[in-house]
């Protein structure tokens, strides 16, 4: 179809050759099963002007426009799986520091508590020695009381005084001692299973604040006469 100047449309079939007055023309072509196509050209006094216009099938167009989507679809779906890929890549990297985080963790409370135990250990030592000492210390007395009631000479009796009294101190100091250890080690072991303990999840919401009720409020009213 040729369309321009003072004439109407002008219709035919390819190819074609018309003589056309000067001026700017819109030539058309179609075809069934091809998409249309426009092209505009101007016309001068004596020139011979020639158009070439090439039509491309529907079927062509909507085989090109499919194999667009479908690759538009492939690159999605690679993007996908590239982003899918490192955050797995992320999270194990994340488990992996946790897990070292947790081991290290682990072990520190591990050693803390055979520490604490060792520390017991020691103390329920020192507390048998002084319970130990304590009953050879009684004895000893006993026997300090036997002496004093027997002829003997002045200085078994102040051997077996001395004997007594190192037993006694020795008793005390390895009873104290004793118990302070076991009082330390006791302690260590309660601050390695408080560290044991899982802890409280920061993300958590703190509980609601509960509303207190509003108070009344009492107006009082003078009137005089």
């Amino acid at each position: 179809t040729l369309q321009g100047g003072s004439e109407g449309p002008t219709a035919g079939k390819t190819p074609l050759t018309r003589w056309l007055v000067p001026g700017i023309w819109t030539i058309e072509v179609s075809a069934q099963g091809y998409a249309p196509q426009t092209a505009r050209i101007t016309v001068t006094a004596g020139a011979h002007v020639q158009q070439a216009m090439r039509l491309e099938s529907l079927e062509a167009i909507a085989k090109a426009e499919a194999e667009a989507r479908e690759r538009e679809r492939r690159e999605r779906e690679a993007e996908a799986e590239i982003r899918a890929a490192a955050e797995r890549r992320r999270r194990e990297a994340e488990r992996q520091r946790l897990a070292a985080i947790e081991a290290a963790r682990q072990a520190r409370i591990d050693a803390r508590r055979n520490v604490a135990w060792m520390v017991l250990g020691s103390g329920a030592g020192l507390t048998a020695g002084g319970v130990f000492f304590g009953i050879l210390a009684r004895d000893a007395i006993d026997d300090l009381e036997d002496l004093k009631g027997s002829p003997r000479s002045r200085r078994a009796i102040d051997r077996a005084h001395a004997v007594a009294s190192s037993r006694a101190v020795s008793a005390n100091l390895l009873l104290t001692a004793g118990l302070g250890t076991v009082a330390g080690g006791a302690w260590l072991l309660y601050k390695s299973m408080q560290e044991d303990a899982p802890p409280k999840d920061p993300a958590q919401p703190p509980p609601p604040a509960r509303a207190e009720p509003p108070m009344p409020h009492h107006t009082m009213c003078t009137h005089h006469t």
